[in-house]
C-alpha cells in the first residue's frame, strides 16, 4: 500500500501477522499501532507518525526482522525496549526528531546488521552498547550531537563493518588507531567533528579499499543474518545516506533492483583539528573515489601516488602548512621529495615536462 495518499491513524485493534507490511510513503499520523509488530518486515517510513512507544514497548518478543521508521515526526528519547526485538537485522530511524541518549538495550540486538540514526538530535557519548552489536555491517549515526571520544574498542567490535559514518557530530580527541583493524571498510566518514592529533600510517591498510572484491551484499531476511553474494532488500526507505561529491546522496529502495553494489571508496576527515603529515601509506590505496582532508592543520607534502594528485585542490584546502600538487602553491621547479628515484622518473625544470610527469601519475 506504499506510495498512496492514505491518511489518518492506524486503528488500535489492528493485529496482523504476515511476512511483510509496507505502508511507506503515505500520510499516516499519530501512534504506531502495536498489533503490527508481528510482521516479519515492517516499513512505515515517510509518513507523519509521532509516537512509537506503545509499538516498541510491548512486553512480548516478536519476530520482526526489518523495521523502517525513517522520515517521520518521531521525537523525544528513544524507548528503552529493544530487548524484545532479538531477530531484528535492519533498523532505520533516520530523519526524525529523536533526542537524548541512545538506550542501553540497543546492545541486545545481536543480529543487527544495519543501523541508521542519521539526522536526529541524539546526544552524549557514542554508546558502548553499540559494541555489543558485533554483526553490524552499516552504522550511520551521522548528523547528530554525539560527543566525547570515538571508543577505542571500535576496531575489535565490528569485524564485518563496511560502512561507518560518524559525520557532523561533536567527537573530540584523536582518531583511535584501532579503526585500522576494520579491514572490510568501504566507506569511512569522520568529517565535521572536533577530532585532533595525527592521522596514523595504518590508514593505508584498509584492504577492501585496495580492490573491487568483496563488494557489499546483505541478506536481511529473518533467520538469514549473513553476508551474501546476492541481495535481498524489502521495499522500505533509504538504505544509507552519504556525502558524495559534496552532496547528500541516499541509496533508496530501488536498490532492490541491483544485484551487486560497489559503494566505491571514500575517505573524508575534513573539518577537524588533525595535525601532522598525510600518511605515506595512503598513497598505496589506489581505488579511492573521494579524498577530503580539507580544513585541518595538516603539514608537509602531499604523498605522490596514482590518485592523490588527481583530486581537486579543494580536497586539501584549509591546511596552510600543507604543500604539494594539486595545491596551487606547489612549486613547479622541483621534483616532489617522495617520488621514487630512477631514470624513468627524472624531471627537467620545464613546465611542459612537469605537466607530462604529473600526467603519468594521474592515469
Amino acid at each position: 500500500m506504499s506510495y498512496n495518499k492514505i491518511y489518518g491513524v492506524l486503528p488500535n485493534w489492528l493485529n496482523i501477522s504476515i511476512f511483510e507490511i509496507d505502508l511507506s510513503s503515505n500520510l499516516f499520523e499519530g501512534v504506531v499501532a502495536s498489533g503490527i509488530a508481528n510482521s516479519g518486515n515492517l516499513f512505515l517510513n515517510d509518513n507523519r507518525f509521532s509516537n512509537c512507544s506503545f509499538f516498541l514497548c510491548q512486553k512480548i518478543k516478536n519476530s520482526l526482522g526489518q523495521l523502517a521508521l525513517s522520515n517521520n515526526l518521531l521525537s523525544g528519547e528513544l524507548p528503552d525496549c529493544w530487548m524484545h526485538f532479538s531477530y531484528l537485522s535492519s533498523l532505520n530511524l533516520e530523519n526524525n526528531e529523536f533526542s537524548g541518549r541512545v538506550p542501553n538495550s540497543i546492545g541486545t540486538l545481536l543480529n543487527l546488521q544495519y543501523l541508521d540514526l542519521h539526522n536526529n538530535s541524539f546526544a552524549g557519548p557514542l554508546p558502548t552498547a553499540f559494541m555489543s552489536c558485533t554483526s553490524l555491517v552499516i552504522l550511520n549515526p551521522g548528523y547528530n550531537l554525539f560527543s566525547g571520544n570515538i571508543p577505542p574498542q571500535i576496531g575489535n567490535a565490528f569485524q564485518d563493518i563496511r560502512v561507518l559514518i560518524l559525520r557532523k557530530n561533536h567527537f573530540t580527541r584523536e582518531i583511535p588507531e584501532s579503526i585500522c583493524k576494520l579491514n572490510k571498510l568501504q566507506i569511512l566518514d569522520l568529517a565535521i567533528n572536533h577530532l585532533s592529533g595525527v592521522i596514523s600510517n595504518c590508514f593505508g591498510n584498509f584492504t577492501t579499499m585496495e580492490g573491487i572484491k568483496n563488494n557489499l551484499a546483505l541478506d536481511f531476511r529473518p533467520g538469514a543474518i549473513s553476508l551474501y553474494n546476492d541481495l535481498y532488500f524489502g521495499s522500505g526507505g533509504e538504505i544509507v545516506t552519504i556525502s558524495w561529491k559534496r552532496e547528500e546522496q541516499a541509496l533508496k529502495k530501488t536498490i532492490s533492483l541491483v544485484k551487486y553494489i560497489d559503494f566505491s571508496e571514500l575517505f573524508d576527515v575534513s573539518n577537524n583539528h588533525l595535525t601532522g603529515e598525510i600518511p605515506t601509506n595512503l598513497a598505496k590505496v589506489t581505488t579511492l573515489g573521494i579524498v577530503n582532508v580539507s580544513n585541518n592543520s595538516l603539514s608537509g607534502e602531499i604523498p605522490v601516488s596514482t590518485q592523490l594528485q588527481s583530486f581537486d585542490a579543494s580536497s586539501y584546502a584549509g591546511n596552510p602548512r600543507l604543500c604539494g600538487a594539486p595545491l596551487p602553491s606547489y612549486s613547479k621547479d622541483r621534483v616532489p621529495a617522495n617520488v621514487p628515484s630512477g631514470s624513468n622518473t627524472s624531471v627537467q625544470n620545464k613546465d611542459d615536462d612537469f605537466v607530462f610527469f604529473l600526467g603519468l601519475y594521474n592515469v
